[in-house]
């Protein structure tokens, strides 16, 4: 079967057995070529082959220093951190970090060691180096999972870690905007004291801020070392292990956790968080989709409490096609649909994540054919992308989005 020969198909549209013709015979070439990148058949995701022993206590990146490689050291870095090594490589305007690495997670899940203070202190030195700030006054950061295998919303991030009832202020004054700061204080305390503490979102909603405050230590040294074992701790929570069981992802990997500066969505006009897809997830189609939401940090986009608005609404803002330009280049770079999280902090655009993006069985099919039509990847990896368990759904009746 040559290239020209593979059947052509416009989305959206009723005929959907066409996209299962199509990838029914490039799953038959995969085999006939017999690709090592055939997905094997059974075997769980990540499972395969010896656990990498990760060669560093931590991998920094962003600033002028990038220990990991990208995403060839996904098993070793997670997915997230994998890709925030990858985006630094290229120059992308990630905010700094440390990575620590996956094999930390199962010594701790094994022993109950956490990582050394030492390995902390160094990864914060180089944050602190790379913006200038010093944590305990002026630094905040996130501590956020990151497996090797995508489990989206599945384990925890805390936001704003670093902030007390001293640096709080600081904040007020760096920023101009008390409400501001006292705001992403808030949103500190609640955090912690749900997933650190693990108190009820329920119970949490009611507690006032002196309550609140007497359940989180002042000292951010102390934050910091109890969030990360937090993260860890969400490698086995039941909607993590109910999702991995469904995914097929062994329970064995663990997750790397990533230190980040904190960089400000909801700091006011200027500022705001999205997330964007280089195609449509749900149809496979060309094009960027995406959400923005003004004054707002990434966890106000998860959690529903406001509507986006269309990515497009923000043509005009004067970061809108740098981040265009870039995230066009990171599909190409990485080949294949990205899935991408961004901040804007008073103007000024970071990227805080890019993975290949999760989509429908429609979309599956859709993007492998236009991936392979557009020169990007070959037969063999169009074939190797295609999920044969999937491919039953394409067959069922649909409702047509136009008439919804």
């Amino acid at each position: 079967m040559s290239e020209s020969n593979v059947p052509r198909f416009d989305l959206p549209q009723t005929a959907v057995l066409n996209e299962a013709i199509v990838l029914y015979g490039l799953t038959a070439l995969a085999h006939e070529l017999d690709s090592p990148s055939a997905p094997a058949s059974g075997a769980p995701k990540a499972a395969q082959g010896a656990l990498p022993v990760a060669a560093r206590p931590f991998y920094r990146f962003g600033g002028s220093v990038t220990d990991g490689e990208g995403v060839t050291q996904k098993a070793t870095l997670g997915g997230k951190g994998a890709g925030l090594a990858e985006l630094a490589h290229r120059g992308a305007p990630v905010p700094p970090g440390f990575t620590l690495p996956t094999d930390t997670c199962r010594k701790y899940l094994l022993t109950g060691v956490l990582p050394a203070d030492d390995t902390l202190r160094e990864g914060i030195a180089h944050i602190e180096a790379a913006t200038g700030r010093k944590f305990g006054i002026n630094l905040f950061v996130s501590v956020r999972s990151g497996a090797p295998d995508s489990m989206p919303g599945m384990m925890d991030t805390i936001l704003n870690l670093g902030l007390n009832d001293d640096t709080v202020g600081v904040l007020a004054d760096e920023t101009g905007n008390i409400a501001f700061a006292h705001e992403a204080h808030a949103r500190f305390l609640r955090s912690y004291v749900e997933i650190v503490r693990g108190v009820k979102k329920e119970k949490v909603a009611a507690m006032g801020g002196t309550a609140l405050r007497n359940r989180v230590p002042a000292d951010v040294w102390g934050q910091l070392q109890a969030a990360v074992e937090a993260v860890f701790r969400s490698w086995n929570s039941e909607r993590a292990k109910a999702y991995r069981a469904h995914e097929g992802i062994s329970d064995t990997v663990g997750t790397a956790v990533t230190v980040q500066a904190m960089v400000f969505g909801n700091m006011g006009e200027g500022s705001g968080t999205g997330v964007l897809f280089t195609r449509n997830p749900a149809t496979g189609e060309p094009g960027i989709v995406g959400e923005y939401l003004a004054n707002a940090q990434g966890e106000d986009v998860v959690a529903g409490v406001r509507t986006p608005a269309p990515l497009t609404s923000m043509a005009d803002a004067p970061w809108y096609g740098a981040l265009i330009e870039t995230v066009t280049a990171l599909e190409l770079h990485f080949r294949d649909m990205q899935d991408v999280e961004f901040t804007v902090e008073r103007g000024t655009l970071y990227l805080l994540q890019t993975r290949n993006a999760k989509r429908s069985a429609r979309a599956m099919a859709r993007i492998a054919v236009d991936l392979l039509r557009e020169g990007v990847i070959d037969r063999a990896t169009a074939a190797a992308r295609i999920d044969a368990r999937r491919l039953e759904t394409l067959t069922r009746p649909t409702i047509d989005p136009e008439v919804l």
